[in-house]
């Protein structure tokens, strides 16, 4: 039976920088988000995560922009572990910087 966390995305605390000019010029706002796969080790997880990797241009193309809230740029992308309690998941995480 798949966990309810298989193909889940999780935005983890950012890390903040204020003031990137003088006279309050604006902040950056450094997130972790992983898109989670499945459990780490399984045949289905392997399988999600080799279509995730395919995909990875097209989540930086829809992440990646001007929005309503501030600029954003995708950093990066790597196969990455996370636990969630005591289950150990595998998928890509991003670093995601927001200019606000």
């Amino acid at each position: 039976m798949p966990s309810a966390l298989v193909g889940c995305v999780v935005v983890g605390w950012p890390d903040i920088i204020y003031d990137l000019t003088f006279n309050r010029g604006g902040d950056t706002y450094t997130f972790p988000v992983w898109h989670i796969v499945g459990r780490t080790g399984t045949k289905a997880a392997r399988d999600a995560l080799s279509e995730a990797v395919s995909g990875v241009s097209s989540v930086k193309d829809g992440l990646d922009g001007t929005h309503d809230f501030g600029s954003v740029r995708v950093q990066d992308a790597t196969i990455a572990e996370i636990t969630v309690g005591t289950v150990p998941y595998i998928g890509l995480k991003f670093t995601v910087e927001v200019l606000s």
